[in-house]
């Protein structure tokens, strides 16, 4: 029995996956959802499955060999261990290392030489290898860090938004575009941040970066 290799990638905006034959040679590779496992595990779980079949799908494999594969899954959210074991204990290979996405970018990139990445998507987070020591800032999540993440700055917008509305700031091109996408109606903005994620908060920051007056300037005041 063939046993493939499994290797994925999970952000807070998409999951890649990528099959492998035994000597490491990849096969085909496939993309999903978000596969944040500390933000919405069940979610990640089933990108993460459904990116793995998806590869197996393109390169000719039987989904049943899933069950008998090795896996490294690098996957946003891994430096809670509560999330981590969840995780663990439900994927759908026979074995799976669980790392950060962070590590397995910087390893994408530098292979093993020092040096350091800054990723900066959905979330946040810089790594930096010296003399096989790696050491991690930032990744704490969208609630208390991700400073630096789409979803954040998403946020900040709309707070902006409400600020301008309020006419305690200035109202811009952007504040202005956030303000007629919901109707003029700021309870329509509350309603959309109580439920929003940090994918439809950095979804914010996509549509409306590219305004007249662009949020990146009229979010440092805030």
């Amino acid at each position: 029995m063939t046993v493939y290799l499994i290797g994925i990638d999970g952000g807070g905006t998409s999951c890649r996956a990528a099959v492998a034959a035994p000597d490491g040679r990849i096969l085909a590779r496939a993309q999903a959802g978000p596969a944040n496992i500390l933000s919405d595990p069940d979610r990640a779980l089933e990108n993460i499955a459904d990116a793995t079949r998806a590869a197996c799908n393109a390169a000719g494999i039987d989904t049943r060999s899933i069950a008998s594969a090795c896996a490294v899954v690098g996957v946003a959210g891994n430096n809670v261990g509560d999330a981590v074991h969840y995780v663990k204990n439900r994927l759908p290979f026979a074995e799976a290392d669980i790392e950060s996405d962070g590590l397995i970018a910087l390893h994408g990139a530098l292979g093993d030489k020092d040096g350091a990445v800054a990723i900066l998507g959905t979330g946040t987070i810089y790594l930096s290898r010296q003399l096989n020591t790696v050491t991690y800032t930032g990744g704490w999540g969208f609630t208390v860090g991700d400073l630096g993440s789409g979803a954040r700055i998403g946020h900040a917008l709309l707070q902006e938004t409400l600020l301008a509305h309020d006419g305690i700031h200035d109202i811009s091109g952007a504040s202005a575009s956030v303000l007629a996408e919901f109707k003029n109606d700021p309870r329509n903005i509350v309603e959309f941040a109580r439920q929003a994620t940090p994918v439809t908060s950095a979804a914010m920051r996509r549509g409306y970066s590219n305004t007249r007056n662009r949020a990146m300037p009229l979010l440092r005041d805030c």
